[in-house]
């Protein structure tokens, strides 16, 4: 259920923070797309776990997503960059400590993944680098 709250959550207040600068200044249409795609996000994730990992999930992308599209119809918009950057990195790190989790309980079962951050930490280090170099000069507005 952790997972899916967790997962729900963050993207909800990502995608809605992005969303709600992109559309600043219509908060009934933002508000609306990152409910549903934090719910979507918690709904899937929550799928492999149980039926109270879906709830919990898709109740928790809502959350983010409300949250997320406010914070971005509220963030100045002189330089709402800075605010996506510091989000980005919030998730994504996120992201990268459930995964390594996930992947401590399927080694503990002796299941075998497709990729596992543990075995190539290197590579999720460097992909993780140039996603943020990248992100360096992107302008949401323009």
């Amino acid at each position: 259920m952790i997972v899916a709250m967790t997962l729900g959550m963050m993207s909800g207040v990502l995608f809605g923070t992005v969303v709600g600068v992109i559309l600043h200044g219509d908060l009934l249409v933002s508000t609306i797309i990152s409910i549903l795609i934090g719910l979507s996000i918690g709904f899937i994730t929550g799928i492999p776990f149980s039926l109270f990992a879906v709830i919990d999930g898709s109740v928790s992308g809502l959350m983010g997503g409300m949250m997320g599209a406010m914070l971005g119809e509220m963030v100045t918009m002189s330089n709402p960059d800075t605010m996506l950057k510091i989000l980005t990195l919030f998730t994504v790190m996120i992201f990268m400590l459930v995964s390594y989790e996930t992947e401590k309980k399927l080694q503990e079962a002796n299941k075998k993944g497709f990729f596992f951050i543990s075995k190539y930490p290197y590579l999720s280090l460097f992909i993780t680098i140039v996603f943020f170099f990248l992100l360096k000069n992107v302008e949401i507005i323009q």
